[in-house]
């Protein structure tokens, strides 16, 4: 192994004992040789750091935390340890596919660009087969391909994630540039990344497969469906939006060319009361109160073009917490909207008439 070697992948285990083992080797056994195996373990219960210490392999860099902390921690106390010029994320319940380091690292040899390249999951069971054919949350969230950086930042704001975070190859300065992973994210750690990463760099998936994602029965994955995960959801999809109000106006606007030409945006108008529009058109709870947190904090600055009695309006209007909610018998909502007076004067205001 060399001293630098030129991949680190970097594992976060906690209490896999079942799986860690055919990770690790999956890790070992690619193709491209020259790699690290950078692995912090979250205070684990059970075998799965005597697993880890019964391979021998000099490329395994185990620590172990003495109590749980989370796997934004773990991962971010990984990459912190690690040596490589590209960063691999793996889960230690999942696995890479043969020839995944080698195809990404030749990607992003060949395009300095790229800031982070990824592919598509093969969904497995616990055993490592082929999920069956019944619904799960993870049929067909994958398959989005936007074109460039800004394409995905769209995606990203109105539909949510479509990346499987364990296909990421991302290079270290893109982690030096952006940050680590949020420990206050549990769910969504991932997508705030993502969102961060394409507010300065290039991104690549590969229509491939590329790694095995497991998903395991009754709720297991941290991302799968639970009572507990989607209440934690709905909150940290509302805060992982506020990334947006971090990005470059210029950014914003190339992003978002085609749902509000740039032609459109009155003179003087700050990309976020374009934000604020967009996302208070969605039915989605945690948009609308985005958006209204976003136009309140413009209308108190005096830059949004609407006035108070404007704003009185719309928070009439819009119903982000379902307060004596019933499901909207009008099939086009977003007309609908447009009607009410207090959105429809913020959006003439809004747009160059």
């Amino acid at each position: 192994m060399s001293a630098h070697p030129r991949v680190s992948v970097v594992m976060a285990s906690y209490n896999h004992a079942d799986f860690v083992a055919q990770a690790v080797e999956s890790a070992l056994s690619q193709s491209f040789g020259d790699l690290e195996l950078v692995i912090t373990d979250d205070g684990s219960s059970d075998k799965t750091v005597d697993i880890i210490k019964s391979f021998r392999d000099p490329r395994i860099h185990l620590e172990a935390f003495p109590r749980n902390r989370g796997a934004c921690d773990a991962t971010n106390h990984a990459i912190g340890r690690a040596r490589g010029k590209y960063i691999a994320i793996l889960n230690s319940d999942d696995f890479f596919l043969p020839g995944e380091i080698e195809k990404q690292v030749a990607l992003l040899d060949c395009e300095p660009g790229i800031g982070a390249v990824f592919g598509l999951p093969r969904l497995v069971d616990q055993h490592g087969g082929a999920v069956d054919s019944s619904p799960n949350p993870y049929k067909g969230l994958f398959t989005a391909q936007p074109a460039d950086r800004f394409e995905w930042l769209a995606h990203f704001f109105f539909r949510g994630n479509a990346i499987c975070h364990p296909t990421a190859l991302i290079r270290r300065e893109v982690f030096e540039r952006v940050g680590l992973y949020d420990p206050m994210l549990r769910q969504l750690p991932d997508f705030d990344m993502w969102i961060r990463i394409c507010s300065k760099f290039e991104i690549r998936v590969l229509n491939q497969e590329l790694t095995a994602f497991r998903v395991l029965p009754a709720g297991q994955n941290t991302s799968g469906w639970s009572q507990s995960s989607v209440r934690r959801t709905s909150w940290e999809d509302f805060r992982v939006l506020s990334r947006f109000l971090e990005i470059d106006e210029d950014v914003l606007r190339t992003a978002f060319r085609r749902h509000f030409p740039l032609d459109q945006i009155g003179r003087g108008i700050p990309a976020q009361a374009m934000l604020a529009h967009l996302a208070i058109r969605q039915d989605a709870p945690f948009r609308q109160a985005f958006g209204l947190l976003v136009l309140e904090e413009l209308v108190c600055r005096g830059v949004a073009g609407i006035s108070i009695s404007d704003w009185h309006a719309i928070t009439g209007e819009l119903n982000p917490f379902r307060v004596g909610w019933r499901p909207d018998p009008v099939p086009d909502v977003l007309a609908r909207k447009e009607q009410w007076p207090g959105v429809k004067n913020f959006i003439r205001r809004l747009i160059r008439r």
